[in-house]
């Protein structure tokens, strides 16, 4: 019998809550104009937080290559973002 290791289950935890901030990043483009900003404004606060850098350390993915991968720059930084349907990280 399996031995119980909560870390793991933790760890899978952190993975879908990561998961389904991106599926929601890249899903912004079907949403309408008004949602898209309130939506991509609060995705944005949640990719710069330091619960999405405690999350990544959890499954031991480097927070900045998501960021990167989704086009995400550093906070402070007027630069364009990239279009969610680029966006490629799993």
């Amino acid at each position: 019998m399996p031995q119980y290791d909560p870390r793991e289950q933790y760890r899978e935890l952190c993975c879908a809550i990561l998961q389904l901030a991106i599926s929601d990043w890249r899903g912004l483009e079907s949403l309408t104009e008004r949602t898209r900003r309130n939506r991509r404004r609060r995705l944005l606060r949640f990719f710069r937080s330091a619960w999405f850098e405690t999350l990544c350390t959890i499954v031991a993915i480097p927070a900045e290559n998501i960021r990167e991968r989704l086009g995400i720059k550093e906070k402070g930084k007027r630069e364009t973002i990239v279009h969610p349907v680029e966006a490629r990280v799993f």
